[in-house]
């Protein structure tokens, strides 16, 4: 899904809303929402639920994860988790985390080594941490860097179907 105010959702964005922190306090529901509405769709098996994001969409399902216990498959892109959701990463076990950022990220500085330690506390297994040289942030990692997109494929499909 797209926030608030991105691509080709409405409603008030980063600028309209009054800054960055009421813009997440407002993304924070709208993310518990459509997490709630897909878990009732026809197909899906909450059982094997993942969530994710690019940039603050990192940051806010990372957040998702910590208050719903229901998602068990996490991919975080360019987006520094908060200290709760490094502290819930860390206490299950049965949350795979999926990170990837830039060393030179020029939106969130520092964001790498976050997602490194991120993961490297985190109890399952399977969390990875892919981190790379350069300035990309979000989505553009993607096109500059082209093991990510399979790398983060194969492991989704291993988290979430064991294949």
């Amino acid at each position: 899904m797209d926030l608030r105010g991105f691509g080709e959702s409405g409603g008030a964005g980063i600028r309209e809303a009054g800054g960055f922190p009421p813009f997440l306090q407002t993304a924070s529901g709208d993310v518990d929402m459509a997490f709630a509405y897909l878990s009732k769709q026809d197909g899906v098996d909450t059982s094997r639920m993942g969530a994710g994001g690019a940039s603050c969409g990192a940051m806010l399902t990372a957040d998702l994860a910590e208050r719903n216990k229901g998602v068990k498959a996490l991919m975080l892109l360019s987006g520094p988790p908060s200290d709760g959701a490094v502290a819930n990463m860390a206490a299950r076990s049965d949350l795979a985390v999926f990170a990837a950022a830039a060393t030179g990220d020029t939106i969130t500085p520092g964001v790498a080594d976050r997602l490194k330690g991120a993961v490297d506390g985190s109890k399952h297994p399977n969390s990875t941490a892919k981190i790379y040289d350069g300035p990309e942030h979000g989505l553009p990692m993607f096109p500059k860097n082209e093991d990510l997109e399979p790398a983060l494929v194969s492991w989704l499909k291993k988290e979430l179907t064991g294949k």
